[in-house]
């Protein structure tokens, strides 16, 4: 389980004073971010996987040197 800025924090501020002009601004973005993530693991532990082959083997079985 993870969550990024729970109570909504990022944003941003600024003010600026340019020949008298006084102008302030400010701004934020839902930046709310949480996960949740679950693995299972399917089938029995305890059956083995069969051996499986290409077919090279069979050809190198043929071929005598």
């Amino acid at each position: 389980m993870s969550a990024n800025d729970l109570f909504n924090h990022a944003g941003w501020n600024s003010n600026s004073n340019f020949n008298g002009l006084l102008s302030y601004g400010g701004g934020n973005w839902d930046s709310r971010r949480g996960s949740l993530s679950l693995s299972y693991r399917f089938g029995n532990e305890n059956v083995k996987a069969r051996k499986t082959s290409t077919g090279i083997e069979a050809e190198a079985g043929r071929v005598k040197e």
